[in-house]
């Protein structure tokens, strides 16, 4: 029992911004990541990140998903790789799911502060779902290779 109250306490506090916001939207994200606390940056790095790991995820399922579709119509192992590779060259598919391809070599706190300095230049969206206002930044930074800049 009392891990249940002490998860659910620290879910409370590690979801909510100083002046009570939540991190669900971008005031409260952004309030967080420009917090001069240590945990602040720990709370928003770990928020960043678990946008990012759901976007894969999801993208992940998609792609699956849109194989599985494409599988009904095809017959061979050849056909379902072409179909992998048209789901792959969607333009429109990869900057939706994750709509991002970041560098190896890109340091986290990069990424961290691509997605402050964008919630900093547009504080009119910042009322916005938090996890789509992540995904805007890092697909204007990081669009995927194949998908050029809009």
């Amino acid at each position: 029992m009392w891990a249940i109250i002490v998860l659910v306490f620290t879910a409370s506090v590690a979801t909510a911004a100083p002046d009570g916001q939540s991190l669900s939207l971008g005031n409260g994200l952004y309030e967080v990541c420009t917090g001069s606390g240590g945990s602040d940056q720990l709370v928003c790095g770990a928020f960043v990140r678990g946008v990012m790991e759901g976007a894969q995820v999801g993208t992940l399922y998609g792609a699956h998903a849109a194989i599985l579709a494409e599988r009904r119509s095809v017959s061979s192992e050849d056909e379902i790789r072409k179909a992998l590779g048209r789901v792959i060259e969607d333009c429109a598919l990869m900057r939706a799911l994750p709509g991002w391809e970041i560098p190896k070599e890109v340091a986290f706190q990069q990424v961290m502060d691509v997605v402050v300095k964008w919630l900093k230049e547009h504080p009119a969206e910042r009322d916005g779902p938090s996890g789509l206002l992540i995904r805007s930044a890092l697909a204007e930074a990081w669009p995927p290779a194949r998908c050029p800049k809009d």
